[in-house]
């Protein structure tokens, strides 16, 4: 029998380092894991106000394929910006293999520091 942490699904190096820190602390469950956050949680200064974040490009890159004229992009982040959200996701931030052009994925998939200058 595998217990949950066993049973994580490594998808990339992020996963795999996260496994490997979970491992090392002796962490054997969710549960144990949900302790330790609400524990590190109720030792932090609680923050004055909320933080607002726009995901509309990256999650709704689900149902585009992340295929959006570079305008749209442009105009999302200045209405956004306008709007006081403090921050925008744009993309993934990770190797472009996992979701290639080729394959039908737009570029804003795989959102480089470039792309990111560009809209700004």
């Amino acid at each position: 029998e595998v217990d949950e942490l066993q049973a994580i699904d490594i998808d990339s190096a992020l996963d795999f380092v996260i496994s490997e820190q979970l491992f090392e602390s002796g962490i054997s469950g969710v549960e144990e894991v949900a302790d330790r956050v609400l524990t590190y949680s109720s030792n932090q200064k609680p923050l004055q106000t909320p933080l607002l974040l726009d995901c509309t490009i990256r999650d709704g890159g689900y149902r585009s394929n992340w295929d959006f004229p570079d305008s749209f992009v442009t105009k999302a982040y200045a209405a956004v910006t306008r709007s006081g959200m403090d921050y925008f996701e744009i993309g993934f931030r990770h190797d472009a293999d996992l979701y290639p052009q080729a394959k039908g994925f737009g570029k804003w998939a795989c959102v480089t520091d470039e792309m990111i200058r560009h809209v700004r």
